[in-house]
């Protein structure tokens, strides 16, 4: 499969953030972009995630992830994040809830 990622709108998922889905076939893949100082309160994932910074930072109590720092979360782990001053956009992988 061979996607335009240039040709997918962005689709606000929530205040502040949006995204692209690029792919929902056993892993989900996507492309969010958070504008700049916003804050998602603590949550759970509950299955492993990992994201790549392509712009920009987020933090959350770890601490600062700026472009090219890769970050993985591990099942049942929890934080809080919040984008910085100039916004970022992640790439983000994670595994369908089993």
């Amino acid at each position: 499969m061979k996607i335009d990622i240039n040709s997918l709108d962005w689709k606000k998922f929530r205040d502040g953030a949006s995204i692209k889905s690029l792919t929902n076939e056993g892993i989900q893949v996507d492309l969010v972009k958070l504008e700049p100082n916003v804050q998602f309160d603590e949550h759970v994932h509950a299955e492993a995630e990992w994201m790549y910074v392509l712009s920009g930072e987020f933090r959350d109590k770890e601490g600062v992830y700026s472009k090219g720092i890769f970050v993985s979360n591990k099942k049942e782990s929890k934080h809080a994040t919040k984008s910085g001053e100039k916004g970022c956009s992640i790439l983000v992988i994670k595994l369908e809830k089993s």
